[in-house]
Parts: C-alpha cells; structure tokens; sequence
C-alpha cells in the first residue's frame, strides 16, 4: 500500500541522512588520524634530534672529563715541582745567609 511505501521511503530517508552522518564523522576521524600521524612523525625526528644531541652532549662531557683529569694531575705535579724547587732555593738561601754571615765576622 502507499502508506507502507511512504514509511519505508521515510525509513530509506533517514537510514541515508544517518549514513551521510556518519560518512562526515568517518572523514573527520580520518582527518584527526592523518594530523595525529603527523604529529606522531615530527615528534619521532625531534625525539631522534634530541637523541643525537644528547649523545653528542655525553660524549663532550666525557672528553672534558678526562681533560680535567689530565689538568688536575698536571696540576699537581706542576705544584710538587714547584715545592720541590722552593725547598731547594730556600736550603741554598739558608745556606748562602750562614756563608755570608761567616764571612762578614772574618772580614771584621
């Protein structure tokens, strides 16, 4: 009958209109899928970079390290040296002072 057409057409009608619905939501899930990938891939290169940059940061930091250590051990032998050496001036200055002093009493 015609009310049993025009009910189904209703039916059909809304059945498509939800169906339109539901193509626009699809396609904008897509959308936020393909701008969510995206993000995804310029976080993995800036997540690389940062990678990089850390190793190399690493690899600096143990380089200044071992020349510090290098510094610090030159340092130390640069400072006993030089004790060494004053030790030395100071016994041939203590030594030179007696020689002085016992010629100044002979020479008086």
């Amino acid at each position: 009958s015609e009310q049993t057409i025009a009910a189904q057409k209703t039916q059909l009608d809304r059945v498509q209109s939800e169906m339109k619905v539901l193509q626009q939501e699809m396609e904008h899930i897509r959308e936020l899928h393909q701008s969510t990938q995206q993000d995804l891939e310029t976080f993995a290169r800036k997540n690389q970079k940062y990678a990089e940059n850390l190793k190399t940061a690493v690899a600096k930091l143990k380089e200044f390290k071992h020349k510090n250590t290098t510094l610090q051990q030159q340092i130390e032998t640069l400072t006993s040296t030089h004790k060494t050496q004053y030790d030395e001036l100071m016994t041939q200055n203590t030594t030179l002072t007696q020689q002085h002093s016992e010629i100044a009493e002979k020479l008086n």
